[in-house]
This record gives structure tokens, C-alpha cells and sequence, in this order.
């Protein structure tokens, strides 16, 4: 019985430490790392094709983060616009396209996305 409690210790301990090693170390301070670029500067338009007509979309971006969107649509009022809406703010909030799409509006969330 006793063996088991010194196995189980020595496993635990095992787990920690390789934990420990596989964590990173940054030798640099927070205010010192320098944001990468991620993006071209610049202004980048696009369309495609939504549930109501093309869904026109007008982006401009620094090298670190999306400044602006501004979308021209014809998706329906209430739901479609709501979705296209929903889906700009959050790509900007979140500086990327990894965001959800809204239930009930696919069309329009693709074509937004697109």
C-alpha cells in the first residue's frame, strides 16, 4: 500500500516538471515585444453574391489591425442586415475572419465572409 502512495508521488511529480519544461520562457518584457505585422496596409474591396444581390465590402486595414468596414448590401431588413451587421463588428473587434456565422442568415453570413 505504501508503494502505491510513493508511485503515485513520483508520477505527480514527473507530471509536473514536464509541464514546467515544455512551458515557454520570453526573456523580453511585455512592453518590449514589438506586434508583428499581419496584414498589407492598405484598402481592399470585394463582393459576393448574398441572399437578396451582392454583398459589396470596402476594408481597410494597418499592418496590425483591421481600421474599417464598410459594406454596401441589399439582404433583407431585420434579419439578413442584421447578420452582416453582427459579422463586421465582430471581425473587427476580433481582427479576423474566424468568427461565427448567424443562424437563420447563412447566405448572407457567406456572402459577407466571402
Amino acid at each position: 500500500m505504501k508503494l502505491k502512495k510513493v508511485i503515485s508521488i513520483v508520477l505527480v511529480l514527473a507530471m509536473i516538471f514536464s509541464l514546467a519544461a515544455c512551458s515557454t520562457n520570453t526573456d523580453k518584457p511585455a512592453e518590449e515585444a514589438k506586434e508583428e505585422a499581419i496584414f498589407k496596409s492598405g484598402t481592399y474591396e470585394g463582393e459576393a453574391e448574398g441572399f437578396h444581390g451582392k454583398i459589396k465590402a470596402v476594408v481597410t486595414v494597418n499592418e496590425t489591425e483591421i481600421t474599417d468596414i464598410t459594406v454596401t448590401h441589399t439582404e433583407t431588413a431585420g434579419l439578413g442586415d442584421k447578420a452582416v451587421e453582427k459579422i463586421v463588428m465582430e471581425v473587427k473587434e476580433n481582427t479576423s475572419l474566424n468568427v461565427p456565422m448567424v443562424s437563420g442568415a447563412t447566405y448572407s453570413s457567406q456572402g459577407i465572409m466571402a
